[in-house]
């Protein structure tokens, strides 16, 4: 059985250090955007797209996909947690 977009709460009461939980999510989100930054610099980049091979060009635009959604699914964690 495959089962995709299935979310489970567990309450985490006394469990975790929610102070600490939230500064490694924002640490983490931070990192990724700075990633997510670096990669659309180079994807706006007119000679990098010139010049780079099509597969890169599509590799990054995959990554870039791929981050956005890891900091917005960060996000929904720090606003539940909050």
């Amino acid at each position: 059985m495959i089962i995709s977009d299935f979310s489970l709460n567990v309450p985490l009461l006394g469990i975790i250090d929610t102070k600490q939980e939230l500064n490694r999510l924002v640490n983490k989100k931070n990192n990724h955007i700075n990633e997510l930054s670096k990669l659309d610099e180079k994807l706006n980049n007119t000679q990098f797209i010139k010049k780079a091979p099509k597969h890169i060009i599509e590799q990054f635009k995959k990554q870039s996909i791929h981050i956005k959604s890891s900091i917005e699914k960060i996000e929904q964690i720090i606003d539940t947690i909050s």
